[in-house]
C-alpha cells in the first residue's frame, strides 16, 4: 500500500513504499515519483526509488550529501535482474565511504572496495572513541561509575583540549564521587553532537598565551586523530610524546590518557573480535618513559624540599597574617600545614563532614577513594574557629549560606538569589575555594623562602615520622596510599592509637606563639 505524504520540492508526488520486490512490481502513478521506503535502516539511508510515467522504468536513487554538494547515483530496477538484494548489497559496499554515523566521508564515485576493506573501514578512528569516551563521561574501568572530575580534566585537556572546546564545559563530581561532565548554562554548546559539530578537527585551536604557552595540540586536533585506533603501535605512540620537549610529567600524563582511551576502546569491543595488546603499557611490550636526569620543569625543583619546623613556623605567622586578605584561602594553607592533608581534600571538605572531634572525610573526596579520620587537635581547632569568625563577618554572608569549609569569596549573588535558573549553586563545586597560589606567593615572599604547596604535606610526613619513630605509625596520619612511599602495606591503626598519634605530632604544629599578634 502506497502512502501519499506531500509534494517535494521538485513538484513530485513522495510517498513511501515497502522495500520489497512485490512492492515495487506493484508500484504504479499517473505522473513521475519519486518515492521512499518506509523502512530502510542505516545501511539503506538516502535510498529512495524513481518512476516514470512515459517510460514505466522504476529505478533506484541515492540521494548523497558530500562535502556541501548534493550527488545522485542510480541503478535500474528490472525483475528478476536487479531487485532488492542486489540493491542491499550495492550498499552494503559503500559503507567504506560513510563513518559509524552513516555520513559520507569520501566520494561515492570512488571504486568500491573488497569486504577486508570494508571491515578494515569500519574500525574506530582514535578521534571517534575521542568523542565516545567525552559523551559516556569518562566510565571507570574495573567498577561502575565514572572517573573522578580531576581525571577527567587532565585526561580531556591532553584528548580534547588546547582547544574552545573545553570552554563550553563544566566538570564536577556527584555525590557518589564520580564525575559529571556538564556544558556550561546559558551558552550556545548543549550538546556534544553540537560540540564537535561546532568545532570540528583544527578549528577553534588554542594557540600560544597563558592557555597553552608550550602550544601543545590535541590528539583529536593532530593528525594521529585520524589514525585507526588499532593500529597504534609503541613506536607511534614513543615519537608522539617525544616530537616536543616535554617533561616527564606532560609525557605521563599523555601516557596515561592514551591507556585510558585504549581500554575503554578494547572494553567497547570497537577494536574487532581480536584486539591487540595495549600499545601504551609497558608490562605489554609497550612504552617506557624516563625521567630526565634533571628535569625541564620549573617545579620539579620542589619535589624534595621539606620545612623545618622553624621555617613552618614563619609560614604560619606569614599566612595567619593574611586571614582578612585572603579569607579562607589562608584557613585552608594553615589546615594544610597542620594535617599534611592535599589541597584537593581540604577544599572538598563541607561542615557536615564533622562529627565530634573527628573529622570524617568521604571516600568520594579522598585520592585512595577510601573514609578517612582526620583528628581536631588543638592546631586544627584553631582552623576552624578561624573558619566561624570568618562566616560572622559581613562581607561574607553568601559564604555563610555554603556547606564547604573553606567557600571562595567569588560566590555570584544573583546565581544564589536566583535558584530556579541556577539551583543548587551555592553548593555546587563553583561556590568553593580552588587555590591558593595568591596567599602562598605572599606568605613566602614575606619569610624569605622558596618551596610548593605540595611540601607542607612532605614536610608534615616527615616530622610526623620522626615524632612517632617508624614510617607506618605516620601513615596513619597522613594515609599514603601505599607504604613504598610511608612504608609498610596495609594501615590497620585503632582510632585510640591514632589519636595519640595525631596529639603528638600536633603538638609540634601548635605556634601558639602566633596567636598573640592578633
Amino acid at each position: 500500500m502506497t502512502k501519499q505524504l506531500h509534494n517535494d520540492k521538485l513538484g513530485c508526488d513522495l510517498a513511501k513504499i515497502e522495500f520489497t520486490n512485490k512492492a515495487i512490481n506493484n508500484f504504479k502513478s499517473n505522473k513521475d515519483c519519486r518515492i521512499a521506503f518506509e523502512t530502510t535502516g542505516s545501511t539503506l539511508k538516502g535510498l529512495g526509488l524513481r518512476f516514470s510515467k512515459s517510460t514505466g522504468k522504476k529505478v533506484f536513487a541515492l540521494n548523497i550529501w558530500f562535502k556541501k554538494k548534493s550527488i545522485t547515483k542510480v541503478w535500474e530496477y528490472k525483475k528478476g535482474i536487479f531487485g532488492v538484494s542486489e540493491m542491499e548489497q550495492t550498499m552494503f559496499g559503500y559503507q567504506n565511504h560513510k563513518d559509524h554515523k552513516g555520513r559520507w566521508i569520501r566520494n561515492p564515485n570512488e571504486e568500491l572496495m573488497t569486504e577486508g576493506a570494508i571491515k578494515y573501514s569500519q574500525k574506530m578512528t582514535i578521534r571517534k572513541v575521542i568523542e565516545m569516551i567525552c559523551e559516556m563521561n569518562f566510565p571507570r574501568a574495573k567498577v561502575g561509575g565514572k572517573i573522578a572530575s580531576q581525571s577527567q580534566i587532565a585526561y580531556s585537556r591532553f584528548l580534547l583540549g588546547y582547544n574552545h572546546r573545553r570552554d563550553c564545559l563544566d566538570f564536577s563530581d556527584d555525590k557518589n564521587g564520580w564525575g559529571q561532565i556538564t556544558f556550561k548554562p546559558g551558552g550556545k554548546i548543549q550538546s556534544w553532537k553540537q560540540l564537535f559539530k561546532e568545532y570540528p578537527q583544527r578549528i577553534g585551536m588554542i594557540k600560544d598565551g597563558p592557555l597553552n604557552r608550550d602550544n601543545e595540540v590535541s590528539l583529536y586536533d593532530d593528525p594521529l586523530g585520524s589514525l585507526v585506533i588499532d593500529d597504534l603501535t609503541p613506536g607511534i605512540i614513543t615519537r608522539y610524546l617525544h616530537q616536543k620537549n616535554r617533561t616527564y610529567g606532560q609525557k605521563n600524563n599523555m601516557l596515561k590518557a592514551l591507556q585510558c582511551l585504549w581500554g575503554f576502546a578494547n572494553r567497547k569491543n570497537l577494536m574487532g573480535d581480536n584486539p591487540p595488546l595495549d600499545p601504551s603499557r609497558r608490562q605489554y611490550g609497550g612504552v617506557t618513559i624516563v625521567k630526565d636526569e634533571v628535569s625541564n620543569y620549573a617545579g620539579s625543583k620542589y619535589n624534595d624540599t621539606s620545612f623545618t619546623i622553624e621555617e613552618l613556623n614563619l609560614i604560619h605567622f606569614a599566612v595567619f597574617s593574611l586571614r582578612r586578605r585572603y579569607p579562607f584561602q589562608a584557613e585552608a594553607l594553615l589546615f594544610m600545614l597542620c594535617t599534611g592533608k592535599r589541597l584537593i581534600e581540604t577544599t572538598k571538605m563541607t561542615w557536615d563532614m564533622i562529627e565530634d572531634e573527628e573529622i570524617a572525610l568521604d571516600r568520594t573526596i579522598t585520592k585512595g577513594r577510601k573514609r578517612e579520620i582526620i583528628d581536631i587537635t588543638p592546631p586544627v581547632r584553631k582552623v576552624l574557629n578561624s573558619l566561624k569568625r570568618q562566616l560572622q563577618r559581613r562581607r561574607t554572608k553568601l559564604q555563610n549560606k555554603s556547606k564547604w569549609l573553606f567557600p571562595t569569596m567569588l560566590i555570584n549573588r544573583k546565581k544564589v538569589i536566583d535558584e530556579v535558573r541556577y539551583p543548587g549553586y551555592i553548593n555546587s563545586h563553583k561556590t568553593r575555594t580552588k587555590t591558593v597560589r595568591d596567599v602562598w606567593a605572599l606568605a613566602l615572599k614575606e619569610v624569605g623562602l622558596d618551596g610548593a604547596v605540595k611540601s607542607l604535606r612532605k614536610s608534615f610526613s616527615t616530622k610526623a615520622v620522626a615524632v612517632l619513630g617508624s614510617a607506618s605509625k605516620g601513615k596513619a596520619l597522613t594515609h599514603h596510599l601505599t607504604e613504598e612511599i610511608l612504608s609498610g602495606k596495609y594501615d590497620k591503626t585503632p582510632p585510640s592509637v591514632r589519636k595519640e598519634y595525631a596529639n603528638q605530632v600536633s603538638q609540634h604544629f601548635d605556634f601558639k606563639k602566633n596567636d598573640t599578634r592578633h
